[in-house]
């Protein structure tokens, strides 16, 4: 029997996947996480820095994807890989997310790295 060899796109998918929230996610995200110093602003602070980080690597020609953040998937994760809730485990959160996503639309994805606000 003859294996199918899964198409690969050329398209390229971000190289960088930054964690967006909706206000809600963010409320949450502020109780539980241990880094609290990270969540000092409020969402529309947080919103509007993040957004001008985004324009920043964008005009710097850097290719860039929000990947929205559900702090659930985000505990269970964290659970999983008995990681604290904190910076470093949102990034890998969000890079295995966005490596998914590349995985799940048969594109190639050179490397993968996340930023977290």
């Amino acid at each position: 029997m003859k294996r199918r060899r899964k198409h690969r796109s050329s398209k390229e998918v971000a190289k960088i996947g930054m964690a967006w929230y909706r206000p809600e996610q963010w409320n949450r995200l502020r109780q539980i996480s241990e880094d609290v110093e990270v969540f000092e602003t409020n969402y529309e602070e947080w919103e509007s820095l993040a957004s001008q980080k985004i324009a920043g690597l964008k005009a710097a020609g850097i290719k860039i994807e929000k990947v929205e953040v559900d702090v659930n998937e985000l505990l269970s994760y964290c659970n999983e890989h008995r990681f604290s809730v904190n910076a470093e485990s949102r990034s890998k959160f969000v890079a295995d997310k966005l490596s998914k996503r590349a995985e799940r639309e048969g594109i190639e994805l050179n490397s993968e790295r996340s930023i977290d606000q």
